[in-house]
């Protein structure tokens, strides 16, 4: 009997670890049945044979390390043992006793405890006898819950039986469960279920999870704890309200955090970035842009269309002539058509047998530079000609002179050389009759070729 009483204290204690339980405070009630096996050493002539008691004691915690235990406890047994007479006897006592409580708050409490109470014997045909007695021993309560505790007790009882004129020594081992109830609830002042005393977080906003150190969760790291979380999955990064739910300031389905437009206007198409949609990347967002396919480069204007400086119609990124005067009539490039610097320089000529401008060349020369210094990004190739007379390779070669002859002047007023490229093509590229003398007059020629 007694190993299987060991046996089940064992496993008890197996299943106590040390945390935190909270019963047993001031003001504090506790009850409880209890079982125990009682061994008795002397009592006079009469051998009372060890055996099983019960009881139930209850408990009042007026402070956290001392309590006030009333107890009753009853025991049936036989007497004699040296003799095997069987008289049968019962044992009652009535007992008070003030206990010691060690390490209030935790889960496994060791306790001493000390006491006086009523001893009452009765053995049957021999006599009965109520005697007052001491005792005193100590414990142990495993707390399984805050409000229920298993409890180990062994005590030494001591009482001076009168009708024997003798002396009762027992030892008696008990195990019970006991209820804590009442006093004053532990103070948690944040109501997050963990007492104020062992909470490592104790201003925990109503309704967050807690671990059992009453520190909050946040298990999506939003800054929102679990159990206030109505959105407890956010991806990290993202910005969440008070609900710990994505936030969405211009309604534009990209979150903000990862919204690199918040601001956009509503009903604006954006992409994935929450940035109104460019679909020809100029800068100008598609609800905006008057030209939405504007080839990728092209300098627009506010309306997302090729920027036209001039106004010509020719936009800058195709128009030669970036600067021409409002109204004139330009070709494809923007360039005006009507150019003296275009086509053949008529009028410019050169002195018999050399490169040498006449002066009335070099009157017309002035006007083409003037013009050309009016668009400095276009390039112009000069090409000399020549008519038939003479031998082609001493044609090519007064071609060219005469090509650089007219670069050289064009430079002295102010002409970019690198915009200019001389070139002489002899009599190659006749534009007239050879055969007749106003044919080779007009095969005698400078031109400009105004180059893309």
């Amino acid at each position: 009997m007694f190993k299987r009483f060991a046996l089940a204290v064992a496993i008890t204690l197996s299943f106590s670890l040390p945390v935190f339980a909270e019963r047993g405070q001031q003001g504090d009630f506790e009850v409880g049945p209890y079982v125990g096996y009682a061994f008795f050493s002397d009592y006079g002539s009469h051998n009372i044979e060890q055996n099983l008691l019960y009881g139930v004691r209850l408990g009042y915690f007026f402070e956290e390390n001392w309590s006030f235990e009333p107890s009753y406890q009853m025991l049936w047994t036989d007497t004699d043992r040296a003799t095997g007479t069987n008289n049968g006897a019962s044992l009652r006592a009535l007992r008070f006793n003030l206990l010691y409580n060690f390490l209030p708050g935790k889960r496994l409490r060791p306790f001493l405890t000390g006491g006086l109470g009523w001893e009452y014997t009765k053995v049957n045909g021999s006599f009965k006898s109520n005697d007052l007695g001491v005792n005193a021993g100590g414990g142990l309560r495993v707390f399984l819950t805050d409000y229920l505790a298993a409890r180990l007790d062994g005590r030494f009882v001591y009482t001076e039986v009168s009708e024997l004129d003798a002396r009762q020594y027992n030892y008696e081992a008990m195990f019970g469960l006991t209820y804590l109830f009442g006093g004053k609830p532990p103070a948690d002042t944040d109501g997050d279920g963990i007492p104020d005393k062992k909470d490592a977080c104790a201003e925990t906003p109503k309704g967050a999870t807690v671990n059992p150190e009453g520190c909050p969760s946040d298990s999506d790291g939003d800054g929102v704890f679990d159990g206030i979380d109505q959105c407890a999955r956010t991806i990290k990064g993202l910005k969440v309200n008070e609900k710990g739910c994505t936030m969405d300031s211009d309604g534009d389905a990209v979150p903000d955090g990862a919204d690199q437009c918040e601001g956009t206007p509503a009903g604006m198409p954006v992409d994935g970035k929450g940035c109104p949609k460019d679909k020809d990347t100029d800068g100008v967002s598609d609800d905006k842009d008057q030209c939405p396919d504007t080839p990728a480069g092209t300098p627009v204007d506010e309306k997302g269309c090729p920027l036209d400086t001039d106004k010509d119609g020719v936009p800058d990124h195709l128009d030669q002539c970036p600067n021409t005067e409002a109204g004139k009539d330009i070709d494809a490039m923007g360039c005006p058509k009507v150019s003296l610097a275009r086509g053949v320089l008529q009028g410019v000529n050169f002195k018999t047998g050399s490169a040498d401008l006449t002066l009335n060349s070099q009157t017309i020369l002035d006007g083409v530079a003037e013009e050309l210094n009016k668009f400095p990004k276009v390039r112009v190739e000069v090409q000399g000609h020549t008519d038939s007379s003479g031998s082609e390779q001493i044609n090519l070669k007064v071609s060219d002179q005469r090509a650089n002859s007219v670069v050289d002047y064009l430079v002295s007023k102010g002409v970019d050389r690198g915009r200019l490229d001389a070139r002489g093509y002899g009599e190659a590229e006749p534009i007239a009759d050879n055969n007749t003398r106003e044919g080779r007059r007009k095969n005698r020629r400078v031109e400009l070729k105004w180059l893309d």
